[in-house]
Protein backbone atom coordinates (compact mmCIF):
# COMPACT_ATOMS: atom_id res chain seq x y z
CA UNK A 1 0.00 0.00 0.00
CA UNK A 2 0.64 3.55 -0.75
CA UNK A 3 2.64 4.62 2.47
CA UNK A 4 1.27 8.58 2.21
CA UNK A 5 -2.02 6.59 1.58
CA UNK A 6 -1.97 4.78 4.61
CA UNK A 7 -0.99 6.96 6.58
CA UNK A 8 -3.76 9.59 5.68
CA UNK A 9 -6.49 6.72 6.19
CA UNK A 10 -4.54 6.31 9.65
CA UNK A 11 -5.16 9.61 11.08
CA UNK A 12 -7.92 10.66 9.40
CA UNK A 13 -10.31 7.90 9.14
CA UNK A 14 -9.47 6.11 12.98
CA UNK A 15 -12.49 4.84 14.99
CA UNK A 16 -10.77 5.79 17.57
CA UNK A 17 -11.17 9.37 19.00
CA UNK A 18 -10.08 11.93 16.72
CA UNK A 19 -6.86 13.02 17.68
CA UNK A 20 -5.69 17.04 17.41
CA UNK A 21 -4.07 15.58 14.36
CA UNK A 22 -7.11 14.58 13.00
CA UNK A 23 -8.83 17.77 13.68
CA UNK A 24 -6.38 19.81 12.23
CA UNK A 25 -6.53 18.11 9.04
CA UNK A 26 -9.97 18.42 8.70
CA UNK A 27 -9.59 22.05 9.83
CA UNK A 28 -6.73 22.12 6.90
CA UNK A 29 -9.10 20.68 4.40
CA UNK A 30 -11.98 22.67 4.75
CA UNK A 31 -9.64 25.98 4.89
CA UNK A 32 -8.12 25.10 1.40
CA UNK A 33 -11.48 24.01 0.09
CA UNK A 34 -12.94 27.64 0.95
CA UNK A 35 -10.32 29.63 -0.21
CA UNK A 36 -10.36 27.45 -3.80
CA UNK A 37 -14.32 28.39 -3.84
CA UNK A 38 -13.76 32.11 -3.15
CA UNK A 39 -10.80 32.58 -5.58
CA UNK A 40 -13.38 30.68 -8.17
CA UNK A 41 -16.12 32.96 -7.41
CA UNK A 42 -13.72 35.69 -7.82
CA UNK A 43 -12.30 34.95 -11.10
CA UNK A 44 -15.96 33.86 -12.55
CA UNK A 45 -16.73 37.66 -11.60
CA UNK A 46 -13.98 39.07 -13.24
CA UNK A 47 -14.09 37.15 -16.38
CA UNK A 48 -17.78 38.07 -16.31
CA UNK A 49 -17.13 41.60 -16.22
CA UNK A 50 -14.47 41.35 -18.75
CA UNK A 51 -17.36 40.01 -20.92
CA UNK A 52 -19.60 42.41 -19.97
CA UNK A 53 -17.15 45.65 -20.73
CA UNK A 54 -16.50 43.93 -24.14
CA UNK A 55 -19.93 43.52 -25.26
CA UNK A 56 -20.83 47.37 -23.53
CA UNK A 57 -17.77 48.52 -26.48
CA UNK A 58 -19.02 46.92 -28.93
CA UNK A 59 -22.04 48.16 -28.33
CA UNK A 60 -20.94 51.62 -29.23
CA UNK A 61 -17.50 51.73 -30.71
CA UNK A 62 -15.80 49.59 -33.55
CA UNK A 63 -13.52 46.54 -32.95
CA UNK A 64 -11.05 48.55 -34.50
CA UNK A 65 -10.35 52.80 -34.24
CA UNK A 66 -7.85 54.94 -36.51
CA UNK A 67 -6.68 57.87 -34.98
CA UNK A 68 -4.39 60.72 -35.28
CA UNK A 69 -1.18 60.63 -33.50
CA UNK A 70 -1.07 64.03 -32.89
CA UNK A 71 -3.78 66.58 -33.63
CA UNK A 72 -7.32 65.62 -34.16
CA UNK A 73 -7.77 65.62 -37.79
CA UNK A 74 -6.60 62.69 -40.36
CA UNK A 75 -6.87 63.16 -44.48
CA UNK A 76 -8.83 60.28 -45.52
CA UNK A 77 -9.23 60.25 -49.33
CA UNK A 78 -11.72 58.06 -50.90
CA UNK A 79 -8.83 55.76 -52.37
CA UNK A 80 -7.47 54.94 -48.65
CA UNK A 81 -10.97 54.26 -47.64
CA UNK A 82 -11.01 51.81 -50.56
CA UNK A 83 -7.74 50.14 -49.84
CA UNK A 84 -8.99 49.88 -46.26
CA UNK A 85 -12.62 48.38 -47.25
CA UNK A 86 -10.44 45.83 -49.26
CA UNK A 87 -8.51 44.44 -46.67
CA UNK A 88 -9.13 40.81 -45.70
CA UNK A 89 -11.14 40.30 -42.41
CA UNK A 90 -12.73 44.37 -42.62
CA UNK A 91 -16.53 44.23 -43.08
CA UNK A 92 -17.35 47.74 -42.73
CA UNK A 93 -15.49 50.89 -42.67
CA UNK A 94 -17.32 53.58 -41.05
CA UNK A 95 -15.96 57.49 -41.01
CA UNK A 96 -16.39 59.26 -37.81
CA UNK A 97 -15.59 62.76 -37.04
CA UNK A 98 -16.09 63.38 -33.00
CA UNK A 99 -15.72 66.33 -30.86
CA UNK A 100 -16.90 68.58 -27.88
CA UNK A 101 -19.62 71.15 -28.88
CA UNK A 102 -22.47 72.91 -26.99
CA UNK A 103 -25.53 71.60 -27.46
CA UNK A 104 -29.10 73.41 -26.38
CA UNK A 105 -32.69 72.19 -26.50
CA UNK A 106 -34.66 74.94 -25.55
CA UNK A 107 -34.22 76.58 -22.91
CA UNK A 108 -31.50 73.91 -21.35
CA UNK A 109 -28.27 73.34 -22.39
CA UNK A 110 -24.94 71.52 -21.12
CA UNK A 111 -21.71 70.26 -23.06
CA UNK A 112 -21.92 67.28 -25.47
CA UNK A 113 -19.92 64.69 -27.26
CA UNK A 114 -20.76 64.79 -30.84
CA UNK A 115 -20.23 61.38 -32.97
CA UNK A 116 -20.75 62.03 -36.59
CA UNK A 117 -21.20 59.09 -38.64
CA UNK A 118 -21.51 58.37 -42.12
CA UNK A 119 -24.81 55.67 -43.33
CA UNK A 120 -22.59 52.36 -42.67
CA UNK A 121 -22.77 53.24 -38.90
CA UNK A 122 -26.08 52.23 -38.34
CA UNK A 123 -25.71 48.90 -41.21
CA UNK A 124 -23.96 47.40 -38.44
CA UNK A 125 -26.63 47.21 -36.38
CA UNK A 126 -24.97 47.15 -32.93
CA UNK A 127 -26.95 50.28 -31.54
CA UNK A 128 -30.29 47.79 -32.51
CA UNK A 129 -29.82 46.64 -29.09
CA UNK A 130 -29.20 49.89 -27.15
CA UNK A 131 -32.46 51.71 -28.14
CA UNK A 132 -34.87 53.16 -25.38
CA UNK A 133 -37.07 55.46 -27.23
CA UNK A 134 -38.10 56.59 -31.02
CA UNK A 135 -36.22 55.52 -34.31
CA UNK A 136 -32.59 55.10 -35.07
CA UNK A 137 -32.88 57.65 -38.20
CA UNK A 138 -29.91 60.09 -39.26
CA UNK A 139 -31.52 61.52 -42.47
CA UNK A 140 -34.72 61.12 -44.89
CA UNK A 141 -36.00 63.25 -47.32
CA UNK A 142 -33.40 65.61 -46.41
CA UNK A 143 -34.26 66.07 -43.07
CA UNK A 144 -31.52 65.32 -40.64
CA UNK A 145 -31.72 63.67 -37.20
CA UNK A 146 -30.19 63.25 -34.31
CA UNK A 147 -29.81 60.07 -31.85
CA UNK A 148 -28.71 61.14 -28.22
CA UNK A 149 -28.00 59.38 -24.99
CA UNK A 150 -30.58 58.98 -22.10
CA UNK A 151 -28.51 60.94 -20.16
CA UNK A 152 -28.47 63.93 -22.59
CA UNK A 153 -32.49 63.17 -23.11
CA UNK A 154 -33.07 63.23 -18.95
CA UNK A 155 -30.55 66.83 -18.73
CA UNK A 156 -31.99 68.74 -21.75
CA UNK A 157 -35.59 67.08 -20.94
CA UNK A 158 -35.98 65.90 -24.97
CA UNK A 159 -39.19 64.79 -26.05
CA UNK A 160 -38.23 62.22 -29.45
CA UNK A 161 -42.16 63.13 -30.25
CA UNK A 162 -41.49 66.97 -30.00
CA UNK A 163 -40.16 67.23 -33.83
CA UNK A 164 -40.44 71.10 -33.72
CA UNK A 165 -38.03 71.74 -30.91
CA UNK A 166 -34.52 71.17 -32.81
CA UNK A 167 -31.62 69.97 -30.75
CA UNK A 168 -29.10 73.40 -31.52
CA UNK A 169 -25.29 72.52 -31.59
CA UNK A 170 -22.92 74.88 -31.19
CA UNK A 171 -18.73 75.03 -32.19
CA UNK A 172 -16.41 77.71 -31.99
CA UNK A 173 -15.19 78.87 -35.40
CA UNK A 174 -11.68 78.00 -36.13
CA UNK A 175 -9.16 81.13 -36.35
CA UNK A 176 -8.92 80.91 -39.81
CA UNK A 177 -12.98 80.45 -40.51
CA UNK A 178 -13.96 83.09 -37.68
CA UNK A 179 -14.88 86.72 -39.31
CA UNK A 180 -14.80 89.49 -36.93
CA UNK A 181 -16.69 92.13 -39.26
CA UNK A 182 -19.85 89.52 -39.29
CA UNK A 183 -20.09 88.98 -34.99
CA UNK A 184 -20.41 85.52 -35.38
CA UNK A 185 -17.70 83.71 -33.92
CA UNK A 186 -19.81 79.93 -33.47
CA UNK A 187 -21.09 77.60 -36.06
CA UNK A 188 -24.52 75.99 -35.39
CA UNK A 189 -26.32 73.07 -36.89
CA UNK A 190 -29.98 71.97 -36.00
CA UNK A 191 -31.06 68.33 -35.68
CA UNK A 192 -34.57 66.80 -34.99
CA UNK A 193 -34.07 64.07 -32.19
CA UNK A 194 -35.02 60.62 -33.75
CA UNK A 195 -34.31 58.29 -30.81
CA UNK A 196 -32.66 57.64 -27.15
CA UNK A 197 -29.69 54.67 -26.49
CA UNK A 198 -28.28 53.79 -23.14
CA UNK A 199 -25.24 51.85 -23.37
CA UNK A 200 -23.54 52.92 -19.75
CA UNK A 201 -22.78 56.27 -18.43
CA UNK A 202 -19.65 57.18 -19.84
CA UNK A 203 -21.72 57.46 -23.26
CA UNK A 204 -24.62 59.29 -21.29
CA UNK A 205 -23.67 62.95 -22.86
CA UNK A 206 -23.10 61.67 -26.25
CA UNK A 207 -25.22 62.76 -29.61
CA UNK A 208 -24.57 60.48 -32.91
CA UNK A 209 -25.19 62.77 -35.67
CA UNK A 210 -24.72 62.87 -39.51
CA UNK A 211 -21.21 62.65 -40.74
CA UNK A 212 -21.85 65.77 -43.36
CA UNK A 213 -23.63 67.81 -40.62
CA UNK A 214 -20.58 67.73 -37.49
CA UNK A 215 -18.34 68.03 -40.57
CA UNK A 216 -20.04 71.79 -41.34
CA UNK A 217 -20.20 72.24 -37.43
CA UNK A 218 -16.59 71.97 -36.78
CA UNK A 219 -15.16 73.00 -40.18
CA UNK A 220 -13.69 70.61 -41.63
CA UNK A 221 -12.88 69.88 -44.97
CA UNK A 222 -14.31 67.12 -47.36
CA UNK A 223 -11.63 64.32 -46.72
CA UNK A 224 -10.73 65.10 -43.42
CA UNK A 225 -11.91 62.69 -40.14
Amino acid sequence: MNLPLWIARRYFFSRRKRSFISWLSILSMLGVGIGTMALVVVLSVFNGMEELNRTIFKTFEADLTVSPRQGKRIQMPATLQQRIQKTPGVGLVTRVIEDNALGRYADAQTIVKVKGVDSTYLQRGQLDSALVEGKLLLDRNGTNFAIISEGLRNELTVSPQDILTPLELWYPQSAKSLNVLSGVSFNEERLTVAGVFFVEERYDNYVVAPLAVVRDLVGYGPDEL
